[in-house]
């Protein structure tokens, strides 16, 4: 559902992921779940069934080509926090 919401404004991969992405987050917020969970629970558990629902519609070609640029950038900003794994001491 966040990633068919998210296409109604945002054609583009990077634009419906964040979508998503915001999406999750607020639902964590929601939940309770400590901040610096968030992105590795996201990269960990959500994006790689985004992933396999967005292999399984109507796009996946145009779509498959911008998802690891979003996953590595993802990651690679997680990790440079320290965020990137469960108990992770975030730097600011």
């Amino acid at each position: 559902l966040g990633i068919e919401a998210g296409r109604v404004t945002h054609s583009h991969p990077t634009g419906f992921l964040g979508s998503l992405t915001a999406a999750v987050f607020t639902a964590y917020a929601m939940e309770e779940v400590p901040v610096p969970e968030w992105g590795w629970r996201f990269m960990g558990e959500v994006l790689p069934m985004a992933k396999q629902y967005l292999k399984s519609s109507r796009d996946w070609n145009d779509v498959k080509g911008t998802m690891e640029p979003f996953e590595k950038k993802f990651a690679r900003y997680l990790k440079l926090r320290g965020i990137d794994k469960p108990g992770g001491t975030p730097s600011w």
